[in-house]
Order: structure tokens, then C-alpha cells, then sequence
């Protein structure tokens, strides 16, 4: 059975989190590989010891800022997650939302009982 289905509204709050961690794997799935390799290619350079130049190239060539990516992605993901679900539902409101045909079973679902 085909019944066709639409969405209204969509949860900016909850667009927002899925996206974070879509995007937190995705930045993970990135930065780990790009990690691995700046830092074999740094393994042979010397750890610098005096000047705050060679410290700051040092740092920043062997891949530690690699690690705070999938952080950054996340944030920008949930922002741009709540934006999005912010922006569908003014669009759903004019165009009537997505429409969507769903095939399966569908059982009715009883209202939960507050306690």
C-alpha cells in the first residue's frame, strides 16, 4: 500500500543535531587520514627547542590542528542544520511542504498516557 505522506515541519533543534554528527563523521573521516600523514611527514624534522617561529611551523605542520576539524565541522553543521530547518518551515508554509509516498503497513499509533 502506497500512502502519501508530507512534511510540514521540520525541527530546527533536531535538523541541527543530526547534522552535527553527520558532519563530526565526516570531519573524522577527513582529518584522520590528512593527521596521519602530516605528521609522517614531520616525524624526521627536529623538535624545536629555542625560537617561538620554529615552535609555531612545528605545531602547525604536524598535524595537531587537524584534530580540532571534525569539532569545527560539527559546529558549523548543527548552525547551518538549525538555519536550514528554520528556512524550510517559512518555505513549507507557502508550497505546502515535501511530499513524500511511503509503501508499507501502516499501524495507528494510541496517544501516550501522561502520568
Amino acid at each position: 500500500m502506497i500512502k502519501r505522506v508530507r512534511i510540514r515541519r521540520i525541527s530546527p533543534f533536531s535538523l541541527g543535531k543530526i547534522l552535527a554528527v553527520i558532519e563530526f563523521v565526516i570531519g573524522l573521516l577527513i582529518a584522520i587520514p590528512l593527521a596521519l600523514f602530516a605528521w609522517l611527514m614531520t616525524a624526521g624534522l627536529p623538535y624545536p627547542t629555542a625560537q617561538e617561529d620554529e615552535l609555531f611551523f612545528w605545531l602547525f605542520f604536524s598535524g595537531w590542528p587537524l584534530l580540532f576539524m571534525p569539532l569545527i565541522y560539527a559546529m558549523v553543521g548543527f548552525v547551518l542544520g538549525v538555519v536550514s530547518g528554520f528556512v524550510y518551515n517559512m518555505v513549507a508554509r507557502i508550497v505546502g511542504g515535501l511530499e513524500l509516498e511511503v509503501e508499507g503497513e501502516f499501524i495507528p499509533q494510541e496517544p501516550e498516557e501522561s502520568i
